[in-house]
């Protein structure tokens, strides 16, 4: 396994469910980009909304996330948060696939294997939380994190 400091701090910090702020806003979902083991760049921001963000490279809508490889498709995933504070992902029958790694245990969950893989898979949301990655394609890795945009 790849040497990733920042996943002890992660356990040191032990929270895993959303959280809301001192002033009881709900906390937004940021994405940062990871390349060859860097944060690449400043964090994409999902809303704390029911409708959420798409991801991918020709997706358009507000507050979309676009910045991604060149194997991501156009629409890939969907990220949202419910009224309970949870946080979701599922696919958006992407080509190639999304994975969800665990940023406690390293356990990957597949959210939608690529289209070649789906025969007798079940599509549904599944639970991400911050300190989790989230693989798009083989080139795009996003770390979930918590917080405010700006």
């Amino acid at each position: 396994m790849p040497h990733r400091p920042w996943r002890r701090c992660l356990r040191a910090l032990g929270a895993r469910r959303p959280q809301t702020g001192a002033d009881d806003r709900p906390r937004w979902l940021g994405l940062l980009r990871i390349v060859d083991g860097v944060v690449a760049g400043e964090p994409q921001w999902v809303e704390p909304t029911a409708t959420g963000a798409e991801v991918g490279a020709l997706v358009l809508t507000e507050g979309a996330v676009s910045e991604v490889g060149p194997d991501v498709s156009g629409c890939h995933a969907r990220l949202w948060r419910d009224d309970a504070g949870a946080w979701w992902v599922e696919g958006c029958d992407s080509r190639h696939g999304t994975v969800l790694v665990n940023g406690l245990t390293g356990e990957e969950t597949v959210v939608e294997p690529p289209r070649g893989q789906r025969d007798g898979w079940q599509a549904s949301p599944v639970p991400v939380a911050p300190g989790d990655q989230l693989r798009l394609a083989a080139s795009t890795t996003f770390l979930l994190i918590e917080g405010y945009p700006g």
